[in-house]
C-alpha cells in the first residue's frame, strides 16, 4: 500500500485500522461496486486503494462500520465514528450527493480563494477607484 496521497504527496497518516491497509484515519468503502479509499487529511481527496485484496478489507470495514456511531446520514451515503476513525460507507448514491460528498471541501476552498479577490474589488469599486469608473 502506498504511503502518500497520488494528489498532494501528503502523508496518509495513521494505520487504516481495521482495514489491515496499514495507513489512513479515515476511509470510505462501497460494498455495492467493491471499492475501497483512502482520504488523505491534507487535500481531502480520496485515493483508491489496490484491488489484491480490497474485498476482505471491505467486509471488514463494514463489520467496523456495524459497531460504530453514525454522525451523519444521507439515503446512500453515511459517515460512521468508530473508535479514532471516520468510516465513509457510500452505497448506489445519486451523482451530485457523491459529488458533494467527495469533492465539497476542494468546492469550499476554492470559493474562499474567489471570495479573497471579490471583496477588495467591490470595496475599491465602491471609494470612486473602479478602474471602469469615469471620473
Amino acid at each position: 500500500m502506498y504511503r502518500t496521497c497520488a494528489f498532494c504527496n501528503g502523508k496518509l497518516d495513521g494505520d487504516g485500522g481495521p482495514s489491515g491497509l496499514g495507513v489512513g484515519r479515515r476511509l470510505a468503502f462501497d460494498e455495492w461496486k467493491g471499492r475501497l479509499w483512502v482520504i488523505c487529511p491534507k487535500c481531502s481527496r480520496w485515493n483508491l486503494a489496490p484491488i489484491d485484496d480490497r474485498l476482505e478489507r471491505i467486509e471488514a470495514l463494514a463489520r467496523a462500520a456495524g459497531e460504530g456511531r453514525v454522525a451523519a446520514a444521507t439515503e446512500h451515503v453515511a459517515l460512521i465514528r468508530w473508535q479514532s476513525y471516520d468510516l465513509v460507507r457510500v452505497g448506489k448514491p445519486r451523482r451530485v450527493e457523491l459529488a458533494t460528498w467527495r469533492y465539497g471541501e476542494r468546492l469550499k476552498a476554492r470559493r474562499r480563494e474567489q471570495l479573497k479577490f471579490v471583496v477588495p474589488a467591490r470595496w475599491a469599486c465602491s471609494s470612486g477607484t473602479c478602474p471602469t469608473s469615469r471620473g
